[in-house]
C-alpha cells in the first residue's frame, strides 16, 4: 500500500516521489556514463590494440639501437618486435644481440628474421649471433613471438658491447 505523505500533486496528477532514491540513481547513471567514456577513451588511445598507445618506439641516446614493440598484447596471441641496429654497432664484428632472462621467460619466439647463425643461452641472458654481410644501411631484426600468461614485463635487450635498452610490456589474459 502507498503511502499517503509521498504521493504528490503534479500536474493534477498524483505520483509517487523518493528524491532521495532519484538522487542516488542519478549518481550512478554519472558513474555509468563516466565508466563507458573512460572505456571508450582507452580503447580510442590503443590501450586494447591499434591506436596512438598501443606500440613503443624507443632508442638508445646515440641512436644505434632502435626497438619498436607493441605495448600491450594478449596471452597467446602473435606480435611482432622490430630492433633496428646501425651497421657500426658491432665494430666490424657479426651482429650480436642479447635479450635478459625476463625476456627470454616472458616471450616465447615463433621466428626471427633473419635467422641467428648462432644462439648462446647463460649468464642470465640468451645471445644470438647474426651472420648479416657488411652493410652501410642499419641492419633489421624482426622478431615474432606470443606470450603464454598475463602481467607486466621489465626487461633488457641490447648489443653485444653496445647499447642496450629497457622493454615494458604489458599482456592481457
Amino acid at each position: 500500500m502507498t503511502d499517503i505523505k509521498h504521493l504528490r500533486r503534479i500536474d493534477g496528477i498524483e505520483i509517487e516521489q523518493d528524491m532521495a532514491f532519484q538522487r542516488r540513481s542519478w549518481r550512478v547513471q554519472r558513474w555509468g556514463r563516466t565508466a563507458v567514456f573512460l572505456f571508450v577513451a582507452a580503447g580510442t588511445a590503443g590501450i586494447f590494440g591499434g591506436g596512438g598507445l598501443s606500440r613503443v618506439k624507443q632508442a638508445d641516446a646515440s641512436g644505434v639501437l632502435r626497438i619498436d614493440h607493441p605495448r600491450f598484447v594478449r596471452a597467446t596471441a602473435p606480435f611482432e618486435v622490430k630492433i633496428t641496429v646501425d651497421p657500426n654497432a658491432s665494430g666490424g664484428e657479426p651482429l650480436a644481440l642479447w635479450w635478459d632472462d625476463r625476456i627470454a621467460g616472458h616471450w616465447e619466439i615463433d621466428r626471427m628474421s633473419p635467422e641467428p647463425a648462432t644462439e648462446e643461452i647463460g649468464a642470465g641472458r640468451v645471445t644470438c649471433r647474426f651472420a648479416v654481410s657488411a652493410t652501410r644501411e642499419p641492419v633489421t631484426v624482426i622478431i615474432r613471438a606470443k606470450t603464454n600468461e598475463a602481467g607486466r614485463l621489465a626487461g633488457r635487450l641490447g648489443v653485444v658491447g653496445g647499447p642496450e635498452l629497457t622493454v615494458k610490456q604489458l599482456t592481457y589474459p
